[in-house]
């Protein structure tokens, strides 16, 4: 019905609800239990745009600290775990390659010192920062369902 009204908080409220109530009656898995706590306590079901951004800077910070913490490196610093982490973060970006090259040299002296550790942490690293990022999406889809401007429609004739 909520869906029906366009009443989008009413309707966020209750998949909210539906998936806290089915939580260990359909879902069994193992998978998606996790994926429904974490999709509750990182985002609010969605109603929360600053909770996965910060578990996005958590991550960052976790994982260039542990990227320091294993390098084999000589001068390995703590700046060069924190370049290569958000490397990794952000792929696509132009400069991303480089800036993992230059780490992964400074860290762990060249790809030929790599252990399977680091591939492990680096695709970790990577679903954990694309989980925050889809939440954040997922709350701004949200907020732009649930606004004034949204509710009523664009106003015809409004100036450019």
């Amino acid at each position: 019905m909520a869906s029906l009204a366009k009443d989008h908080e009413r309707e966020q409220d209750f998949f909210a609800k539906a998936l806290k109530a089915k939580r260990f009656y359909e879902t069994m898995d193992f998978q998606g239990l996790v994926t429904s706590i974490l999709y509750q306590k990182v985002s609010n079901f969605g109603h929360r745009i600053f909770r996965p951004l910060w578990a996005l800077v958590g991550v960052w910070l976790v994982f260039g600290l542990g990227y320091k913490i294993f390098a084999t490196g000589p001068t390995a610093t703590v700046w060069d775990g924190s370049r290569l982490s958000p490397s990794v973060i952000m792929p696509f970006s132009a400069s991303a390659r480089k800036a993992f090259e230059y780490a992964q040299a400074a860290l762990f002296m060249g790809p030929a010192h790599l252990d399977l550790w680091f591939d492990v942490s680096i695709f970790i690293e990577g679903l954990l920062s694309l989980t925050c990022v889809f939440f954040v999406g997922l709350a701004l889809r949200h907020r732009l369902e649930s606004s004034p401007q949204h509710k009523n429609g664009p106003r015809m004739g409004a100036a450019l």
